[in-house]
């Protein structure tokens, strides 16, 4: 007999990247041990990975929510091909393909900042899924620098998943990927996210070599921003970090904040990317406005998240020119800027519908945008909250002035 609803177990850190931080190499990633020190627990321990960061029934939905999402929104396929495009990052020099960037580590990435039991206040409904579409499209425009330690200047793993520190003038996001390797995400506005190279699609990386010394510091920065623990293949660096476990206790707004840019803006902006490098470049534009459900990655089962009061400002800040798929943050940075001196908080209505339900009724995700007040006029509404009164707001104007028309 399967076990019940309530006692599977959601893993909110995926156990397969858990694996790569073992003293063992061979074998099953999640079948791996390591070492661990946790909160409130005096004695360091060890436990295989598929034991580690998981909580029963974390990811159930309930109540009358439960027909329409189903029982839980347990559905991060992108775990499967997890281990080997780590791999790819980790071997990269300058790019690595499109596809296993966009794929997976994109949503990798940005599942960090969703899915651990403390996010959209402990409570998992739709907030969990809206959120994580939100996060996708900063994600995508920040700077990605692999940084590449020297043996034995191991790192650590955490039921975070990511820490944050300072690095030169900038708050940067560091997400650990195996003891000798780790990702940093710093805040970028504007950048081209994947090039037509040759034949294919890649996705650049910046590459550096760094000192033993910047070891520590990322061991600090991971533990500090856990949980309740951190996870090791050397019983000392866990038994190093253990005071420093949970000791931020809010999360480093190292990429993007939701108080200088309008996320809502930029809510289809993944999409359009995966829709736009499914094809030559000849065609990317074309399938980027149109969203084609068939460009989604593999067996993506997450469900989708819309905007339903203001689906107009959803236009986002895609753009393919000269063989370069460009993302601009600006255009949500823009409409934000009018919000805040209008005096309108109104993010929109949003809801989470099952990719299945959203395939049957809309015929492109990229059309949404249109069924607005305005329709394709590109108008939305905002409201100059001191008076009351209703302003009209031309998004098409503005992408024109961003360049993004």
């Amino acid at each position: 007999m399967g076990k019940q609803r309530s006692e599977q177990r959601h893993h909110y850190i995926p156990a397969a990247y858990l694996g790569r931080f073992s003293w063992v190499t061979t074998g099953r990633l999640r079948k791996r041990p390591l070492y661990v020190a946790h909160v409130g627990v005096d004695k360091i321990f060890y436990r295989s990975a598929e034991d580690l960061a998981y909580k029963e029934g974390l990811y159930n939905v309930s109540g009358s929510e439960t027909t329409w999402l189903g029982e839980h929104i347990d559905a991060w396929d992108y775990e499967g091909r997890l281990p080997q495009a780590l791999d790819e990052l980790r071997d990269s020099t300058d790019s690595i393909s499109a596809d296993a960037w966009l794929q997976t580590l994109v949503p990798f990435i940005t599942g960090l900042f969703v899915r651990s039991p403390d996010r959209n206040e402990g409570v998992n409904n739709q907030g969990r899924i809206i959120e994580f579409q939100e996060l996708l499209a900063p994600v995508m425009a920040a700077r990605w620098t692999v940084v590449h330690l020297p043996p034995r200047a191991e790192l650590i793993a955490s039921d975070r998943g990511f820490g944050g520190m300072t690095i030169g003038n900038q708050v940067g996001i560091i997400v650990p990927c195996d003891p000798q390797t780790a990702l940093v995400l710093t805040h970028c506005d504007k950048r081209a996210i994947a090039r037509w190279t040759g034949d294919r699609w890649t996705a650049d990386i910046h590459d550096v070599q760094v000192s033993a010394a910047t070891a520590k510091l990322f061991r600090r920065a991971v533990a500090q921003s856990a949980c309740t623990a951190v996870y090791g293949s050397r019983r000392e660096l866990v038994t190093e970090s253990k005071s420093n476990i949970a000791t931020i206790s809010e999360y480093p707004a190292g990429i993007v904040t939701d108080l200088n840019c309008d996320l809502q803006c930029h809510t289809y902006d993944y999409f359009r990317a995966c829709s736009a490098i499914s094809d030559t470049p000849a065609k990317a534009q074309e399938l980027a406005e149109k969203i084609s459900w068939n460009a989604f990655p593999d067996k993506w089962n997450i469900p989708v998240a819309f905007q339903l009061l203001f689906p107009e400002r959803t236009r986002g800040g895609l753009v393919v020119r000269d063989h370069e798929v460009t993302l601009d943050l600006n255009y949500g940075i823009s409409v934000m800027r009018m919000r805040k001196e209008l005096g309108d908080c109104r993010r929109g209505a949003m809801t989470a519908v099952p990719i299945r339900h959203a395939i049957q009724h809309l015929p492109s995700l990229g059309e949404h945008w249109q069924t607005g007040r305005s329709g394709v006029a590109g108008h939305t509404y905002m409201m100059h909250m001191p008076s009351g009164r209703e302003v009209q707001i031309d998004l098409r104007l503005l992408r024109s002035d961003l360049g993004l028309d």
